[in-house]
């Protein structure tokens, strides 16, 4: 009984921890969040500053509480926090320090809740800078492309606008554990039409639409009994592991690659709006270092007038490896290979599919280490959705035993 109250004591401590991580984080998100719009939201620095604090408080109760951590999470925890220490050393730029403290601090939170967390105060934020941007109190950048316009909605640019919507689609689809209604798999397909209209975003469109393809088919392949995919079933999932660094070998190899003397070569820089010539110029230029360097670039986030000088390395894989460096970049490849294994042996196929989604639009778009966009980033140290929480009389079997076998 006396370990039973105790265990039960603990619990309660780390739900009270999660419960204050979560608003903090909320905070954090929606500052993140507003620094992709067009509003001016300074009143926010004081509880942005606030909530970083508290957040590294909890992370420092989480590290003196070594028996609810393993020798795991302690390698995995001080491997991760060294390569944003290093990235902050090198920029000097605390966002990328914070970003860290948050991921780390994340441990046993609930990564449901914080999809949750994020997902409402993303469609928020979205909604408010809509509104804002047709009613003139932020401005909806339209920029005159290739004959066609393209509006942002009060998002510093079209592409990203769409990128958050895309983002937020992966959010919902997870809290629906990727069992989706037909009503929900329209929706999907009319918001797609909807952002290549208004966006001419090709990436993004192509992507949601990939989404719900791919979960429809899943989920019919398993109220099929596996008759659909059954033959490529192992292969899929494999494939699926190893989305990251397969989308980023495919990226890298291409843009090196690149020859501009070469027609075929155009013909595929054209249908990347540039991506391989500007990644090019990035390896010719710049060239790989282990931690990253600085690189200028110039684009058309939050003008429509073009600079004179354009360069961009919209690649997340090109970005991450010439920007933050050889050591940052094999970090990410494992963490979220690490993840995407963890989701296949706990059977969350639509957790996987999920990834690869965000992989194959991070070819092409640099939105995979910014947590403004990418939720996953999180993944790693969260509690997922397998793992029990206390709630009543019901407990967590692993911290009952911790405290009997003592």
């Amino acid at each position: 009984m006396e370990v039973y109250k105790r265990m039960i004591g603990i619990e309660k401590k780390y739900n009270l921890l999660e419960k204050i991580y979560l608003c903090c984080f909320a905070c954090y998100y929606v500052y993140i969040f507003l620094g992709t719009t067009m509003f001016e939201a300074k009143w926010t620095v004081p509880i942005y500053r606030f909530a970083v604090i508290i957040v590294a408080i909890i992370w420092g109760i989480k590290l003196l509480d070594v028996k609810k951590i393993n020798w795991k999470e302690w390698v995995a925890g001080i491997l991760v926090f060294s390569c944003y220490a290093m990235q902050y050393l090198r920029t000097s730029d605390k966002a990328i320090l914070i970003l860290g403290i948050f991921i780390l601090a994340s441990m046993r939170v609930s990564f449901r809740k914080i999809v949750l967390v994020s997902t409402i105060c993303g469609i928020i934020v979205m909604v408010c800078a809509f509104i804002a941007s047709q009613v003139g109190i932020i401005e909806d950048l339209v920029y005159y492309l290739d004959n066609t316009y393209r509006h942002s909605f009060g998002i510093v640019y079209s592409t990203d606008f769409a990128a958050h919507i895309f983002f937020l689609v992966l959010g919902y689809c997870y809290l629906r554990d990727g069992r989706l209604k037909s009503a929900e798999y329209i929706g999907l397909l009319l918001l797609a039409i909807l952002i290549y209209v208004f966006c001419k975003a090709k990436t993004s469109t192509i992507c949601i639409i990939l989404t719900a393809v791919s979960l429809k088919l899943w989920n019919l392949h398993k109220e099929k009994e596996g008759a659909i995919i059954h033959p490529f079933q192992k292969l899929f999932k494999i494939l699926m592991i190893v989305i990251i660094p397969l989308c980023a070998t495919i990226m890298i190899v291409l843009t090196v690659g690149y020859d501009v003397q070469n027609p075929v070569w155009e013909k595929l820089n054209h249908i990347l709006n540039g991506r391989l010539a500007f990644g090019h110029e990035g390896f010719t230029n710049y060239g790989v270092t282990m931690f990253g360097q600085y690189i200028k670039g110039a684009g058309l986030a939050r003008s429509t007038t073009p600079p004179e000088f354009y360069f961009a390395l919209d690649s997340s894989y090109i970005s991450i490896l010439l920007e933050r460096g050889i050591i940052f970049f094999v970090m990410l490849c494992i963490v979220f290979v690490y993840c995407s294994f963890r989701a296949y042996k706990r059977r969350e196929v639509y957790l996987l599919i999920l990834l690869s989604m965000m992989a194959i639009q991070c070819m092409i778009e640099h939105h995979l280490p910014d947590i403004s966009y990418n939720i996953f980033l999180l993944l790693l140290f969260a509690k997922d959705n397998t793992e029990k929480e206390v709630t009543g009389n019901h407990y967590d079997e692993n911290i009952l035993s911790e405290y009997t076998n003592r």
